[in-house]
């Protein structure tokens, strides 16, 4: 009976451990852990994509308008019949004289400076005029800069026809629209084509540098 017992002891001491076993080996478990330095890598590297992107996008973009009330070539549009023109040399930075109320520059034009270019010759004065859409710089005769063109009037200048043919004109030579300037004419243009139209003296020292209409007529004499 004693060793009975004994036998039986040991088989339920066995049959312990081995149900330990069991259930130790059934508690373990995998936990992945996402990595997360390419997750970072990624996103900085979209980040300088996007940057990047960008900055071609910002280089890509239209040259800025050409600021300068005045340009190489000035159009006065006054009446349907003749146009008005003179040649100027704008300055370099293009920069100076932003919009119709900036501090115009005082060109002291005189009316011995415009030509009187009558609608039927316009075309062919266009031709011989503007050929290019690019100028060579006189100081370096290497560098090119683009030619800058205006047209101003003291009304609105669409229904001109003069209007259609010099920006028809300006569209075949390739100018681009950053460098056409169409605006209200000047007080020293209005002053220099009053007195050129009534046949009057000019005194461009008379002309205020602030854009005032201070101009002093006087009758030529004859």
């Amino acid at each position: 009976m004693p060793k009975l017992t004994l036998i039986l002891i040991l088989l339920l001491s066995l049959l312990s451990c081995a149900e330990k076993q069991v259930r130790d080996i059934g508690v373990y478990y995998v936990i992945k852990h996402e990595d997360t330095s390419e997750k970072v890598d990624r996103i900085n590297h979209d980040s300088m994509d996007v940057k990047g992107n960008t900055k071609l996008h910002l280089e890509n973009l239209p040259p800025p308008s050409y600021t300068t009330i005045y340009g190489d070539h000035n159009f006065i549009l006054h009446g349907h019949d003749s146009v008005f023109y003179f040649a100027y040399t704008p300055p370099e930075t293009g920069c100076l004289f932003d919009g119709e109320f900036a501090r115009k520059p005082i060109l002291r034009l005189t009316p011995d400076s415009l030509h009187v270019i009558s609608i039927r010759n316009l075309q062919k004065f266009l031709d011989g005029t503007i050929i290019d859409s690019v100028k060579l710089l006189p100081e370096t005769w290497t560098l090119r800069r683009h030619v800058v063109t205006s047209i101003s009037s003291m009304s609105d200048t669409i229904k001109n026809p003069a209007f259609t043919i010099i920006t028809s004109h300006l569209a075949r030579r390739n100018i681009a629209s950053n460098f056409i300037n169409i605006r209200n004419w000047t007080f020293e243009e209005q002053a220099v084509v009053t007195s050129k139209m009534q046949h009057l003296g000019y005194d461009p020292d008379t002309l205020g540098n602030r854009g005032d209409f201070s101009v002093m007529l006087r009758r030529r004499r004859k």
